[in-house]
């Protein structure tokens, strides 16, 4: 089992793959993400405007496992593009 300090610096590097995989789509990470490094959870808006929307999803197991972040970061990526289309036809 990884130590919490291990545990934290993969929450870093997902945090920082999946910072890098929204610009890549055109994003600005300052704007989508919240980070909550402690409870090692990850928030992205999911909607711009009006009421705050977000996919949230809580890492601690996934960080665990021994998938390399890069995974995890796509995976993450891959949910929040899904829920921006939910919440889009939600407020429709």
């Amino acid at each position: 089992m990884e130590s919490t300090e291990d545990v934290y610096d993969r929450f870093d590097a997902f945090t920082a793959v999946v910072a890098r995989r929204l610009q890549n789509l055109g994003h600005d990470p300052s704007v989508v993400l919240i980070a909550c490094r402690t409870r090692l959870m990850l928030a992205a808006m999911t909607l711009p405007t009006g009421d705050p929307v977000a996919f949230v999803a809580s890492m601690r197991a996934s960080l665990q496992a021994p998938a390399p972040v890069e995974d995890l970061a796509d995976h993450f990526i891959a949910n929040w593009l899904t829920q921006i289309r939910i919440d889009q036809c939600r407020c429709a």
